[in-house]
């Protein structure tokens, strides 16, 4: 699955300036809870050991891009799975329930696997994103483990340290 993805910037060749994400950091963010203290990390863990279930199936079935200020910003993997809306919907009540304040915008479940830092050609960008949506490959996968990451943004990405990880049985 991570070499299938990693290969999907290739298609961008000269319409723009990128920065991949290595293939060891493709993940799938559920939630994005801020700055947070140890209490609230302790309940998080909590909430993460109710999950339920030995584990979710994901297929990636297309490719897109989040756009800021009408230009494309990110380029992901799309997802899907309904276990996995499910143990999410579930997370999410239980932080509710804890008073752990999140970021609920939302949520669409992606591999980020390229930030778009300038675009050199709109009309070729748009050109090659149409080309590798058809190429695109459906691929499944299951998640067997949630994890709860830090992230710190350097020059050259961001820098993910495990704080929590909890397999699913």
């Amino acid at each position: 699955m991570r070499d299938a993805l990693a290969k999907l910037p290739v298609h961008f060749k000269k319409s723009c300036y990128k920065r991949c994400v290595p293939s060891e950091n493709f993940h799938i963010s559920l939630f994005f809870l801020g700055e947070i203290g140890n209490n609230t990390i302790n309940l998080v863990k909590k909430c993460m050991d109710k999950i339920e279930g030995s584990g979710y199936n994901i297929i990636m079935d297309s490719v897109g891009c989040f756009y800021r200020n009408r230009a494309p910003s990110v380029f992901f993997a799309k997802g899907k799975s309904e276990e996995l809306s499910i143990m999410r919907g579930n997370l999410r009540n239980c932080f509710v329930d804890n008073n752990i304040c999140l970021n609920d915008k939302s949520f669409e479940a992606h591999v980020t696997l390229f930030r778009i830092k300038k675009i050199y050609d709109i009309n070729r960008f748009n050109d090659e994103l149409i080309d590798c949506r058809k190429e695109f490959k459906t691929i499944s996968f299951d998640v067997k483990e949630v994890g709860m990451y830090s992230s710190v943004l350097s020059s050259s990405g961001a820098i993910y340290n495990k704080i929590y990880n909890r397999a699913l049985m």
